[in-house]
């Protein structure tokens, strides 16, 4: 086993205590989703969609690696029966220097605090971070195929976010009073141009809405003046409209500057001068 997936097996190592779970009556599961009652459940799920993983069934924790969005890993997934909860736990592949753990562990406190889901934490017996999720087994006395999944990939995504501000303050690049906002200035940036983005123009408030499917709807006063279709290829946007009361038939080309929370547009070529007013008028901030 690769070196970092043992580094794992010491986060699994939960003690267990004494059960508080009671009896309740079974609930009756969502259509097509299997209960998932025991750790051989789990297992079967894992081999059933030919997830490689080590499982320990003695102990009951499976350790499946992880290989996505630069995070080279391992997740253990640790079913705590005894306790009523299921730890699934993302290591995150980084360790900490000692002269660096002080500030690493107040940057992590002050990001559990703003997160709705404060799961980050610290093997401090590895040096190690990884961010944690714990789920109940009660009232109903299990959980089901697809929240298993589910929780897998929330665990995964979310410590692909971290990952590399938690490298920058491991380094002591990021002060720990600096994390959150460090954090949230490079997930903006990673977006591009993606998201929400907001401008006051000719005495209204205009919205800009860009989705991963090159969807855009333009907002005026919380009301749809365009939706619109984009392109987006060489620093450039192109927008063609489709439907509203802003619409127009000819496409606009639009150079894009994204900078922290704030994109610019610069046009390229565009016949429309209302559209040009509104997009590059101003700077738009998310």
């Amino acid at each position: 086993m690769n070196i970092r997936l043992l580094n794992l097996l010491v986060l699994a190592c939960f003690l267990a205590t004494p059960s508080f779970a009671q009896e309740t009556p079974a609930t009756t599961p969502q259509p097509g989703m299997a209960r998932v009652e025991t750790f051989d459940d789990l297992v079967s799920i894992l081999q059933g969609d030919k997830i490689n993983h080590e499982a320990n069934t003695e102990e009951e924790y499976a350790v499946i690696p992880i290989d996505k969005g630069g995070l080279k890993s391992a997740q253990v997934i640790r079913w705590a029966a005894r306790d009523g909860v299921v730890h699934f736990i993302q290591v995150i592949p980084l360790k900490i220097p000692k002269e660096n753990l002080a500030a690493f562990e107040s940057a992590i406190v002050r990001m559990n605090h703003s997160f709705p889901v404060p799961g980050l934490g610290m093997n401090h017996e590895n040096m190690t971070p990884y961010f944690r999720l714990t789920v109940p087994l009660q009232p109903r006395g299990h959980i089901l195929e697809n929240e298993v999944k589910e929780y897998f990939s929330f665990c995964v995504n979310q410590s692909i976010q971290f990952y590399p501000t938690l490298a920058a303050i491991s380094k002591g690049e990021v002060p720990a009073e600096n994390a959150l906002t460090f954090h949230r200035e490079r997930i903006q940036a990673s977006l591009g141009p993606l998201g929400v983005w907001k401008r006051e123009f000719g005495g209204s408030k205009w919205v800009l809405l860009i989705n991963q499917k090159g969807e855009v709807t333009l907002r005026k006063d919380g009301e749809v003046a365009v939706d619109s279709l984009i392109t987006v290829k060489d620093g450039q946007m192109t927008f063609d409209d489709l439907t509203g009361p802003l619409a127009v038939e000819e496409k606009g080309v639009y150079k894009f500057k994204v900078e922290g929370g704030t994109m610019t547009f610069t046009p390229a070529e565009d016949p429309s001068e209302g559209r040009k007013q509104v997009l590059s008028g101003g700077p738009w901030s998310r």
